[in-house]
């Protein structure tokens, strides 16, 4: 995926060009999982830093893979960041991607300190939903060491119990059931943070099949499969995405963190899937370290295909048009 000449969504540019011009020291992005948070923070973060409204960015998220992620997408849009606070202060970076549990250290969480003191300092909370208190407490401290430095807090779901300066709000989607359209107007306050619950909602009811679906469409479902599967999933852009649709990260405790790449092909069941495809998905994975590369398909996938994923199947994998239906079938019905 390399975003330096990739076209931004309506939303997304609105976005950017309107935390560009922000003053306000609390911002917050509100959109749903999957629709491009960390490309579009990256680029709202790398406008400031050009037009020198910000010095530093220093991103805080969950878990090393993460961390990784969000270097990896910064790198793609020219920035270049640490991933250890000790070189958040290196002119060499523009900043650092940081655990919080790594600013549990307190020596960690000083340094962040010293840094916020020059002023400048642009922090980029993600995963706020879940971390909520930590991210307030760290962005409270900052905040006070200079009134230049910027919080932006990223999140699927709006704050509680916390004032923010400025909000922007994106990726809801209202589900109006009958018996809840006959309540009165004032009443009717249904709001999902998911743009794919729908789709397993009409696949529930028998309303809409594999073949309904668009190419998007079927990003979507498959990464609403993967979270329902415990999985924190980034949906990529759909575009210029470098052979990754979806990248599915959990934490498998005493097994570590295992990171899947999934490229989706939503295909007529006469067009098979081949082997250039499988040996593009096994180069991404290569290239990106990921656990694994996995295939999902509305189709099926050739001989050859299926031989070298039968081949390396440590690190390759496939979901064909049957093994996606069992899928659905077993979440429709667990």
């Amino acid at each position: 995926m390399n975003i330096q000449n990739f076209q931004l969504a309506d939303w997304q540019q609105r976005f950017v060009d309107e935390f560009a011009a922000s003053n306000s020291q609390r911002n917050m992005l509100v959109a749903a999982a999957g629709t491009g948070k960390t490309v579009t923070s990256i680029f709202a973060a790398n406008q400031r830093l050009k037009a020198g409204k910000s010095k530093k960015l220093a991103v805080i998220t969950d878990h090393l893979v993460l961390r990784d992620q969000w270097k990896y997408v910064a790198e793609q849009n020219g920035l270049n960041l640490a991933g250890d606070v000790k070189d958040l202060s290196s002119g060499f970076n523009d900043g650092a991607s940081l655990t919080y549990q790594s600013l549990l250290d307190e020596d960690n969480l000083g340094l962040m300190r010293e840094q916020a003191v020059g002023g400048g300092l642009l922090v980029i909370f993600d995963e706020v939903d879940r971390y909520q208190s930590r991210a307030i407490e760290v962005c409270n401290e900052m905040l006070t060491k200079d009134e230049s430095n910027q919080c932006l807090f990223i999140s699927r779901t709006p704050l509680i119990g916390h004032s923010i300066d400025w909000t922007y709000e994106f990726g809801k989607e209202y589900l109006f059931e009958p018996k809840i359209i006959q309540l009165p107007e004032t009443k009717i306050q249904v709001a999902r943070f998911s743009p794919s619950i729908s789709l397993l909602s009409r696949f529930q009811h028998r309303t809409c099949s594999l073949d309904d679906l668009n190419w998007r469409q079927f990003e979507v479902l498959v990464s609403e499969l993967l979270e329902s599967d415990g999985y924190e999933i980034e949906l990529m852009s759909g575009t210029k995405d470098g052979g990754v649709d979806v990248v599915a990260v959990k934490d498998l405790g005493e097994n570590g963190m295992f990171k899947a790449l999934w490229q989706a092909k939503k295909y007529s069941t006469s067009r098979k899937v081949g082997i250039s495809t499988i040996r593009e998905l096994a180069d991404v994975r290569n290239e990106h370290k990921a656990s694994k590369g996995v295939i999902v398909t509305s189709s099926f996938l050739t001989s050859g295909a299926l031989q070298r994923i039968e081949r390396d199947k440590y690190i390759l994998g496939k979901v064909d048009r049957n093994d996606l239906k069992s899928w659905i079938d077993g979440k429709l019905y667990e």
